[in-house]
């Protein structure tokens, strides 16, 4: 009985630390996700960014580039995204190539009460 419920919170404990993995903290100013998805011939890039204060402003890029078989990298869509508080946005790219191998990243910065912090985040997804 005491092996089992060692194994049970060894388990429990994994799970917990998974969620917690995958809502990193960018840096200390602002908590956010990053996906990269594909929706038939199209790139579905999106971000969810909230700041720790809710009158801090973000201004971001988030671009999506094409990874070259030599590993370079050649950018195929840029969009600028800004908000109060939290940034929001879905965007799509079209056409992908099948197969090929796409980065999405989203840098910016948060100007809160204690000053400009800069985050940088990155997802990386081939096309199916």
């Amino acid at each position: 009985m005491k092996k089992r419920m060692i194994s049970l919170t060894l388990a429990l404990a994994f799970i917990l630390s998974l969620s917690l993995t995958a809502s990193a903290r960018w840096n200390g100013s602002i908590d956010g996700s990053v996906t990269l998805s594909y929706s038939g011939s199209s790139a579905v890039c999106s971000v969810t960014a909230d700041a720790n204060e809710s009158t801090a402003k973000i201004s971001a890029t988030m671009t999506l580039y094409r990874m070259n078989a030599n590993g370079s990298r050649t950018q195929v869509a840029s969009w600028p995204l800004s908000g109060t508080g939290s940034i929001n946005a879905k965007k799509y790219y079209s056409p992908t190539v099948s197969k090929t191998t796409y980065h999405l990243t989203v840098q910016g910065t948060v100007t809160d009460s204690s000053g400009s912090h800069t985050f940088s985040t990155y997802k990386q997804a081939t096309c199916p």
